[in-house]
């Protein structure tokens, strides 16, 4: 409980409780997408119109390990069921369940399902945005980096035929390069809140890894989206606190720096924020939603 206490007071809120939704009349629970008791989704949509509706969906966050879609990190994005976007929140296998690349797998075929069930639920297959906080972000970033590499689409979950292509990112302080990370909290002269190496305790990517950093270095550039950014690459919105000690922001500015040199200009927004820590409220409140919400109407609506 000391833990979980100053956590709470790190991130100036309650950590993620279960969401109540009865007051959203559209709505379809614990679809299945794959075998897995995680590969579920939840289906949220406007209360008015017949669609086809564009598609916001959100993946959780929690260090690989915790989190699930009816979290109220999904609070914020919900909100675009009032300006006519359908919300999906979809679950992936931890890192307790299943290692990298697996979990990534369970996303693309989340994105594969949408796009088959699409006129079943009212769903615009031609315009999805993938958003995600923390690690849902690397993984927001990680499916928009590798879209359509056979290599990472897991088509054993099912749906081969359809794609597993976004239209729009949104990522708020996710990681980047896990190699990285700690050099960028000595940059920053931060405290860090998580394991280290140097504790003997397993960090959270090494947990995903099902290894040490320093004895695979190569699976961690594996993981890097950085490696595989292009000019397929879709625009992107990035949120980062300065102060973040989860996530150095230096993690951000190395991905928006990969994006300009290899995705394109013009295709990424980098926004950090002086005196926000990590799943810092301010993300969510309506200026900064308002910002969010142009961002993703600009590309799909």
């Amino acid at each position: 409980m000391e833990k979980e206490r100053s956590l709470q007071e790190l991130f100036g809120r309650e950590m993620p409780y279960t969401i109540e939704v009865d007051h959203i009349k559209r709505k379809f629970l614990n679809l299945s997408f794959g075998r897995h008791e995680r590969q579920k989704l939840d289906i949220y949509l406007p209360e008015d119109g017949d669609g086809p509706f564009p598609v916001i969906i959100y993946l959780h966050g929690g260090a690989f390990k915790l989190g699930d879609k009816s979290d109220s990190q999904v609070l914020p994005f919900l909100e675009g069921i009032e300006l006519g976007y359908a919300v999906i929140s979809v679950n992936y296998r931890l890192s307790t369940e299943a290692k990298f690349p697996e979990p990534l797998f369970d996303i693309k075929a989340s994105i594969r399902w949408i796009r088959a069930h699409a006129l079943e639920y009212n769903l615009n297959p031609d315009n999805i945005a993938l958003t995600g906080a923390s690690a849902g972000a690397y993984y927001a970033v990680m499916t928009a980096a590798t879209q359509d590499n056979p290599e990472f689409e897991g088509a054993y979950i099912g749906n081969s035929e359809f794609s597993s292509k976004v239209k729009v990112v949104i990522d708020w302080y996710g990681p980047t390069n896990f190699l990285c990370i700690r050099d960028h909290f000595e940059e920053s002269g931060l405290s860090i809140v998580i394991p280290s190496p140097k504790d003997g305790v397993p960090t959270p990517e090494e947990l995903l890894l099902g290894a040490s950093l320093k004895d695979i270095k190569g699976l961690a550039m594996f993981t890097n989206p950085i490696t595989y950014i292009n000019e397929s690459f879709p625009p992107i919105m990035i949120q980062h606190g300065k102060i973040d000690p989860i996530v150095p922001y230096q993690q951000s500015i190395i991905l928006a720096e990969a994006i300009e040199k290899n995705g394109g200009k013009n295709q990424c927004i980098l926004d950090i924020a002086d005196g926000y820590s990590h799943v810092d409220t301010r993300f969510e409140n309506k200026r900064n939603m308002k910002k969010v919400f142009d961002f993703l109407d600009t590309y799909l609506k």
